[in-house]
């Protein structure tokens, strides 16, 4: 499969987010809403099912009382759990296209930290729902 009809495949699952770009929104914040939001959507029931995979993670999220604690508890396990925090990441940038890679690879620490918090913000909802 050439890379362009496979880019053409991955560009058909994710959903219109239409984004006014203006002088104060940032190359990162573009990305963020046009790529990482709909693949993070699409990808949901996957994320849920690898955090709800690692029983360690669900043993300490038992014991928490409070939304607070629960984010607390899966932002620790994601940033001290390297292979998981791996897996997450894997699970976006393996949906990209490759210009989008192209800028993950340029922007990789920041877009990191925001496909992580992302995927926490995601897991917290869908738990307390």
């Amino acid at each position: 499969m050439s890379d362009i009809r496979r880019d053409e495949l991955i560009s058909t699952f994710r959903s219109s987010v239409i984004t006014k770009n203006t002088n104060n929104t940032s190359e990162l914040e573009l990305f963020q809403n046009e790529v990482l939001r709909p693949i993070l959507k699409f990808q949901q029931p996957v994320l849920i099912a690898l955090a709800n995979n690692e029983t360690l993670l669900q043993k300490q999220l038992k014991k928490t009382s409070s939304r607070e604690d629960f984010t607390i508890v899966l932002q620790s396990y994601i940033s001290k759990e390297a292979t998981f925090r791996h897996v997450l990441i894997g699970s976006v940038i393996g949906l990209f296209t490759e210009i989008e890679l192209h800028f993950y690879l340029k922007e990789k620490k920041s877009c990191n930290k925001r496909i992580l918090t992302m995927i926490s913000k995601r897991i917290t909802d869908t738990a307390s729902n």
